[in-house]
């Protein structure tokens, strides 16, 4: 009771667990109810492993995999998203390559000359994109 006697036992805040740090345990507890997202993994950061049990700690593991593994699948799919971008834009790229050899090619003819031979493609919109990723 923080040094109340027993005239002054209403000094007493019989709220003040409430503000106390929490737990090791009551940090799990509630990452355990989380959904798996960023604020899950700030949460699990909080939580000092030495001072959970054993079944607690593989629990404290457990939540971090699951978190790990919103987040890889975040990146998946931020990553599929920005491959498509890239190789759409790439493609309109190599697009217009060709209708400007198309073009150069009409005015070689129409002045009597050979048409140029289109450049030897060694790779796709989608290789570009991966290396750019």
């Amino acid at each position: 009771m923080d040094g109340a006697g027993p005239d002054d036992w209403w000094c007493f805040d019989p709220f003040e667990e409430e503000y106390a740090e929490p737990t090791a345990e009551r940090l799990l507890q509630v990452a355990r109810g989380r959904e798996a997202s960023p604020e899950l993994m700030v949460g699990l950061a909080r939580i000092d492993v030495t001072q959970l049990s054993a079944d607690d700690a593989v629990t404290f593991l457990q939540q971090a995999q699951r978190a790990a593994a919103f987040i890889n699948g975040f990146e998946a799919q931020a990553r599929a998203a920005v491959t498509d971008k890239v190789v759409a834009e790439v493609q309109v790229l190599f697009d217009e390559d060709v209708e400007r050899l198309r073009l150069k090619n009409t005015e070689r003819v129409e002045q009597g000359l050979l048409p140029l031979l289109p450049a030897p493609a060694y790779v796709c919109a989608e290789q570009v994109a991966f290396s750019e990723i």
